[in-house]
C-alpha cells in the first residue's frame, strides 16, 4: 500500500474549478541526468536549449529533496538565457519567447528530449500529469457527483427520523387521529386553540437601510480617476399583528403574528394549530377563522419539518472521500495498480480525500435538507390541512 500511495498524484476537481490532493514520486535515478554543460553543447538554438532546460527541470523536480539541486541549475540556467536575450534586442526576445513557448506546448518535445538523455520513463511535469488526471478523471467526478446528490437526501432522511416533544401547557383538544402528525420521518404532536377575538393592534415597522459604493481613486499613469459615491436605500416593512382572543371558559391570551395573511377584527372567532416553540411559547402552523372561512398556514409549518444536518454532513462527507479514493485508484495511477480495498480505505488515506468529501458535503446535504422540508411542508399541506379545515368547520 506504501508503493501505491508514493505513485499516486491525489488531485480532485470540484465546483469553483479546482481542487488537489498531494504529490506524485516517481523511482529514476536522479544521477542520470545531464548537465547543464551538456545540454547547452547539444545543437540548437537559444529556444531549443531553453526548452530543454525546462523539461529537465520540471522532471528533476519530481525527486524531493534529490533533484533540487538539479532543478536549480537547470532553472537557473534558463534565466541566464531568458536575461541575456532580454537585454538585447525586443524582436528577437520575442520571437525567443514564441518558439520557446511552441516547443514546450508539444507533448512530442518532451519525450524527445527524454529520448535524447536517456531519460524515457521519467516523471512528466506536474502540469502534464494534472492535466492527464484531470481528462482521465471528468467521468468518475461527475458518477461520484451523480451518487453523492443521490445518496444525500437518503443519508438527510435516514439521521432526522424522530419524534419533536410533546406540546405543553398548551390548552385545547384534537380528535386522536389528529394529535400527531407524521411526514416523511418526522412525527410531532400539535394542539389546537379556540376563541373569538376581542380586540386587534397592529403597528408597521420600518427599518432603513443604507450601503454606500463607490468613491475609489484608480491611478493610470498620470491620469487619475475617481468612481462617484453612491448612496443604496432599502426600506424594510414589517407588519405585526396582536389579536387578543378570549376562550370559552372566559381567559385571555395574545396571537401574535407577522406578517401574517390571516385577516380578523373583533367578533370573529379563530382556531389554530399550535406546537410548542422556544422557550416554552406556542408556535402557529394553521389558523382558521370560522366567520370569514380563511385558512392560513404559517412559517412555523418549515420550522416544524426543518431536518438536522449534521450527522447527514458527516455521513456525506466519509461517502464522498470514499467514491474519490475508488476513482483514484482507478485513474490516476499510471501503472494500472489495483489495490484491494481493505488496504485502500486504511486510515492514512482518508485525510486527503476527507477535504473535498466535506465540500462536496458543505453543497449537497443543504440542498437535500431543503428538498426533505419542502416535501415534508407539501405532504402535511396534502394529507393534513383539509382534516384540520374539516375539524375546525365541525366545531363551528
Amino acid at each position: 500500500m506504501r508503493e501505491f500511495a508514493a505513485r499516486q498524484l491525489w488531485l480532485f476537481l470540484f465546483f469553483t474549478g479546482f481542487l488537489t490532493l498531494g504529490v506524485s514520486a516517481q523511482t529514476l535515478n536522479p544521477t542520470r541526468f545531464p548537465t547543464v554543460e551538456r545540454v547547452l553543447a547539444e545543437p540548437g538554438d537559444d529556444a531549443e536549449h531553453g526548452a530543454m532546460l525546462k523539461v529537465l527541470s520540471d522532471a528533476a523536480q519530481q525527486f524531493g529533496p534529490a533533484g533540487q539541486t538539479l532543478f536549480g541549475a537547470y532553472y537557473n540556467a534558463l534565466n541566464d538565457i531568458d536575461f541575456r536575450l532580454r537585454g538585447g534586442d525586443a524582436a528577437t526576445y520575442n520571437k525567443f519567447s514564441e518558439r520557446l513557448r511552441e516547443r514546450l506546448a508539444a507533448d512530442s518535445f518532451r519525450a524527445s528530449v527524454y529520448a535524447r538523455f536517456g531519460l524515457t520513463g521519467a516523471a512528466p511535469s506536474e502540469s502534464d500529469e494534472l492535466d492527464r488526471a484531470l481528462r482521465a478523471s471528468a467521468p468518475y467526478w461527475i458518477l461520484a457527483l451523480i451518487v453523492l446528490f443521490i445518496a444525500s437526501p437518503l443519508l438527510v432522511l435516514l439521521f432526522d427520523r424522530r419524534n419533536l416533544p410533546a406540546p405543553a401547557g398548551i390548552q385545547g383538544s384534537l380528535p386522536p387521529d389528529l394529535r400527531t402528525v407524521r411526514v416523511l420521518g418526522r412525527s410531532y404532536q400539535v394542539a389546537a386553540s379556540s376563541g373569538t377575538v376581542v380586540d386587534k393592534e397592529s403597528h408597521i415597522e420600518e427599518r432603513l437601510h443604507v450601503s454606500t459604493s463607490g468613491g475609489v481613486a484608480t491611478v493610470i499613469g498620470d491620469q487619475v480617476s475617481v468612481t462617484p459615491t453612491q448612496v443604496h436605500a432599502h426600506t424594510q416593512i414589517t407588519r405585526k399583528d396582536c389579536l387578543w382572543v378570549r376562550d370559552a371558559s372566559g381567559h385571555e391570551e395574545a396571537w401574535n403574528f407577522t406578517n401574517a395573511a390571516l385577516q380578523a377584527r373583533a367578533g370573529h372567532k379563530l382556531s389554530a394549530l399550535v406546537r410548542p416553540a422556544s422557550e416554552g411559547n406556542a408556535e402557529f402552523l394553521l389558523a382558521y377563522n370560522h366567520t370569514t372561512g380563511q385558512l392560513e398556514s404559517f412559517n412555523g409549518l418549515a420550522r416544524a419539518h426543518q431536518p438536522r444536518r449534521l450527522l447527514a454532513w458527516l455521513a456525506t462527507s466519509a461517502l464522498g472521500a470514499a467514491l474519490i479514493l475508488l476513482a483514484l485508484r482507478n485513474v490516476v495511477d499510471p501503472s494500472g495498480t489495483i489495490v484491494n480495498l481493505p488496504a485502500l480505505f486504511q486510515r492514512g488515506n482518508w485525510s486527503g480525500p476527507l477535504i473535498p468529501g466535506a465540500i462536496l458535503a458543505a453543497v449537497s446535504v443543504p440542498l437535500s435538507a431543503a428538498l426533505l422540508r419542502g416535501l415534508r411542508t407539501r405532504s402535511f399541506m396534502a394529507r393534513y390541512t383539509p382534516a384540520f379545515r374539516k375539524h375546525f368547520e365541525k366545531s363551528s
